[in-house]
C-alpha cells in the first residue's frame, strides 16, 4: 500500500513538474514566435515616418576650379529634455523650485560633457569641458526663461546675469509645474560620426520612464529625460571671405525665399542659379523599443550647380591689400581722415575676364567696413581726365584733326561769356600729344568739339555710358549720362553738356563701367567685362556665352600710337611721381601706359564718419595697361574723398594700379 502511494505521488508530482515545464515552453513559443512575428507585422504596417534631406546650394569656382563657395554639410543636434525633482508621495516628480530644477540641469550638462570627453576627435580639455558645461546651462536657463515668460513672468524668479542676460534664480523657491518640456541647442556644426554615435547613445540611455523613488543630488540617479534631434543642415563655408564678400556675397540664417531658408547678401550669391535643387528623402520606423532607424529607401538630394567665374583669387587678395595702402596712404596724408570709399579692379584683356576685384568703404569708426557696399557696382562717380583719350582716339581715327593740332590753354579755354573751361595747372600751348600726358582740359575740349554733336554722341555710346555691364552682379547702378547730344539746343551742345562730357563731367559711371569703356579702347571695339565663364549641372558643363564684340570704331593704327602716348603719363605727365611708391620696383619704359584722372564738384554728401555735409568731393582715378604693344591686362583704381584740396589721381590711385599690375604681369 505503502509502495503503491508512493509511485502515485511520484507520478504526479512529476507530471505536475512537466506540465509546468510544457506551460513555460508554450508561453516562450508565443512571446518568440506568435507575439514577436504579430509587433514585427504591426510594426512593418505602421505609417511610414519621411525625412526631406535639403539640397545644398551650389557651389562658386574660380577660374582655376577651386570652391569660393560651398555648402558643407553638418548635423544640428537639439535635446527635447523633461526634467524631474524630488518623489513625492502625489507621485507629481516635476521640479517645484528652481534649486530641483538647477540640479536636474547640471546633471543633463555634466552627462554630455562626460559623454563628448570620450570621444578622441575631440580633443576636449578641461577648459573646453568646463565651457561646454557651462554653455548647456546657459541655454537651458535661456529655454526656461522664455517658456517663463510665455507663460506668466511674474510667477517665476528671473534675475540678469552679469551679461544682462535673462537667467534664472536658483535662490528662489518658484513653482514650475507649467513647465514640461524645454528645447535646447546642444551643437550647433556637429562634422564628427563618434559625437553624434555618443550622443545617440546618451538618448538610448536617458529615454526611459522618471525614476522612481526618491532622488537625490548625489546619488547617480537619472534626474531627466531627453530625446535628442539630429537635423542634418549645410554650414556656407568661404574662401578668403573678408576679400571676396563683394565679388562672391554670403549668405545669412533667415526667412529665406524659393527653398532656400538662407537670405542671400550680394554678390554673386543672389542669382536664382544657385538655389538648392530637388531635394531628397528618407523614411524610417520604429522598433519594439519605440527607437526610430532608417530604412533603405533613400533618395539623395541633387547635386549642386557648380558655378565657374573668372576670379583670381591670389590676385584678388593682391588687389584687396594694395587698395588697402591706397586708403591708408591718403589717411596719413589728410590727418587720419580717411576715404570715403574705393575700388581697384583688375582685366584680363583679351577675353575681358574680371580677374580681381577689390573694395574699401570707411565705417563710422574710420577703419575699414570689411562688409560695406562694394563699391566698384555701388559707387558712381564723375571720371574726369581718364576719359580723355578714349575720345581723343575716336576724334583722331575720324580724321576730324591730327597729330600736329594744337590749343593755346590760355586763349582757347573761354567757350562763351557765361563759362570758360580752366586747367589744373598753368600749360603753354599743347599739341595731342602734350594734351593727353599733361592732362588739358581744354586741349581736349577743344579736340572733342572738333568731332561735332553726332561725333560726342558716338563717343558716348561706343562706350556705353550711362548703362549697366554685363558681369551679372546683382545691384549694379547704371549711372547717368545727357540725352542724346544731336537732340540738346545749340548752347547745351558748344557750351554746357557737350565741353563737359569731354573732360569727364555730367557723366556718372561706377568703377566697372569706366573699366569697361577703357576695355572697349584697348581692343578698339566695343567689348562687354565677363565674371561667369558657366555652370556645370548633372555633370556636364554649359558655357556662358561671351558678350558679343560690337563693330570696331578706332583704327588699329591709330589705337597704337594713343596707347605709346600714354606711356609718358607715367615719365612726363601728370602719374610721374608714381615712382616713389613702387617699392623699389624697375620696368622697361615701354612696358605701361596710363591716365590719370581728377574731378570735383561741391554737393551735399555723407562723410566717412557718417555726418553729412556741403563739401568739395573729389574723386581720383588711374587706368593703366601692360604690355602696351599687346595689353594683357587693364587696372583701373578709383577714390573718393570730401573736403580734400590737392587729391590727385597721380598720387593715390596710380601706386596701387601699377603694382597690381605688375603683379599680374608676374604671373602671366
Amino acid at each position: 500500500m505503502t509502495e503503491a502511494w508512493e509511485r502515485v505521488r511520484i507520478v504526479v508530482c512529476f507530471g505536475a513538474f512537466g506540465a509546468i515545464a510544457l506551460g513555460l515552453v508554450a508561453r516562450l513559443s508565443d512571446l518568440q514566435v506568435v507575439r514577436d512575428a504579430a509587433a514585427l507585422r504591426h510594426t512593418l504596417s505602421q505609417e511610414v515616418a519621411s525625412d526631406t534631406i535639403a539640397a545644398p546650394r551650389g557651389t562658386i569656382v574660380d577660374r582655376a576650379g577651386d570652391p569660393l563657395a560651398i555648402d558643407r554639410p553638418v548635423v544640428e543636434v537639439r535635446a527635447q529634455l523633461t526634467l524631474w525633482g524630488d518623489a513625492r508621495a502625489d507621485g507629481d516628480d516635476r521640479p517645484r523650485t528652481l534649486a530641483e530644477f538647477c540640479t536636474a540641469r547640471d546633471r543633463f550638462a555634466s552627462d554630455v560633457v562626460l559623454g563628448l570627453s570620450r570621444c578622441a576627435e575631440l580633443r576636449m580639455d578641461v577648459a573646453q569641458r568646463d565651457a561646454l558645461r557651462d554653455a548647456l546651462r546657459h541655454r537651458i536657463d535661456a529655454a526656461l526663461v522664455r517658456r517663463c515668460e510665455r507663460l506668466d513672468p511674474s510667477r517665476f524668479g528671473l534675475r540678469d546675469d552679469a551679461d544682462g542676460d535673462a537667467t534664472v534664480d536658483p535662490l528662489r523657491p518658484t513653482p514650475l509645474r507649467d513647465v514640461e518640456r524645454i528645447d535646447v541647442l546642444v551643437a550647433r556644426d556637429v562634422q564628427h560620426g563618434a559625437v553624434l554615435e555618443e550622443l545617440r547613445a546618451l538618448d538610448y540611455r536617458r529615454c526611459r520612464s522618471a525614476p522612481r523613488g526618491p532622488t537625490r543630488a548625489n546619488d547617480g540617479r537619472v534626474r531627466y529625460q531627453v530625446t535628442f534631434d539630429f537635423a542634418r543642415r549645410y554650414e556656407r563655408d568661404y574662401a578668403s571671405p573678408d576679400v571676396l564678400f563683394g565679388l562672391v556675397g554670403a549668405v545669412s540664417d533667415g526667412a529665406g525665399v524659393a527653398g532656400d531658408d538662407r537670405i542671400p547678401v550680394g554678390g554673386l550669391e543672389k542669382l536664382r542659379v544657385l538655389l538648392p535643387r530637388e531635394p531628397g528623402h528618407r523614411r524610417a520606423r520604429a522598433d519594439a523599443g519605440r527607437r526610430l532607424f532608417w530604412t533603405a529607401d533613400l533618395a539623395e538630394p541633387e547635386p549642386p550647380i557648380l558655378l565657374h567665374t573668372t576670379i583670381d583669387v591670389g590676385l584678388s587678395v593682391q588687389a584687396d591689400t594694395e587698395l588697402d595702402r591706397a586708403a591708408e596712404k591718403v589717411r596719413a596724408s589728410y590727418q587720419g581722415s580717411p576715404p570715403e570709399w574705393g575700388a581697384l579692379l583688375l582685366v584680363d584683356v583679351p577675353t575681358g575676364e574680371l580677374l580681381a576685384g577689390a573694395s574699401w568703404a570707411a565705417g563710422k569708426d574710420g577703419q575699414r567696413d570689411l562688409h560695406g557696399a562694394f563699391a566698384p557696382t555701388s559707387r558712381v562717380f564723375q571720371p574726369g581726365s581718364v576719359v580723355k583719350p578714349l575720345h581723343v582716339a575716336m576724334g583722331l581715327s575720324r580724321g576730324d584733326y591730327g597729330w600736329d593740332r594744337t590749343v593755346d590753354p590760355a586763349r582757347d579755354g573761354a567757350l562763351s561769356r557765361s563759362r570758360t573751361i580752366r586747367e589744373d595747372h598753368p600749360l603753354p600751348v599743347v599739341d595731342v600729344h602734350d594734351i593727353l600726358v599733361q592732362s588739358s582740359n581744354v586741349g581736349a575740349v577743344r579736340l572733342g568739339l572738333s568731332m561735332g554733336p553726332q561725333g560726342i554722341e558716338d563717343y558716348l555710346r561706343h562706350y556705353h555710358f550711362g548703362e549697366p555691364t554685363a558681369v551679372l552682379l546683382p545691384g549694379e547702378r547704371a549711372g547717368s549720362r545727357p540725352a542724346d547730344i544731336t537732340t540738346l539746343n545749340p548752347r547745351e551742345q558748344t557750351i554746357y553738356a557737350g565741353p563737359s562730357v569731354l573732360f569727364g563731367y555730367q557723366i556718372d559711371v561706377t568703377p566697372l563701367q569706366i573699366t569697361r569703356a577703357w576695355l572697349s579702347f584697348l581692343h578698339g571695339a566695343e567689348r562687354e567685362l565677363r565674371l561667369i565663364r558657366g555652370i556645370t549641372c548633372d555633370g556636364a558643363f554649359r558655357a556662358h556665352a561671351a558678350p558679343a564684340v560690337g563693330p570696331r570704331f578706332l583704327d588699329p593704327h591709330v589705337a597704337r600710337d594713343v596707347r605709346a602716348t600714354l606711356v609718358d603719363v607715367l615719365y612726363e605727365g601728370t602719374a610721374k611721381h608714381i615712382w616713389g611708391d613702387l617699392d623699389g620696383r624697375e620696368f622697361p619704359r615701354g612696358l605701361v601706359g596710363g591716365k590719370t584722372g581728377t574731378s570735383e564738384y561741391t554737393g551735399d554728401a555723407f562723410r566717412w564718419d557718417g555726418t553729412r555735409v556741403r563739401a568739395s568731393i573729389r574723386t581720383a582715378s588711374f587706368a593703366c595697361f601692360a604690355p602696351v604693344e599687346e595689353p594683357r591686362f587693364l587696372c583701373v583704381c578709383v577714390l573718393q574723398k570730401v573736403g580734400a584740396t590737392k587729391f590727385y589721381g597721380g598720387a593715390y590711385a596710380a601706386p596701387a594700379a601699377v603694382r597690381l599690375l605688375l603683379r599680374a604681369l608676374d604671373g602671366a
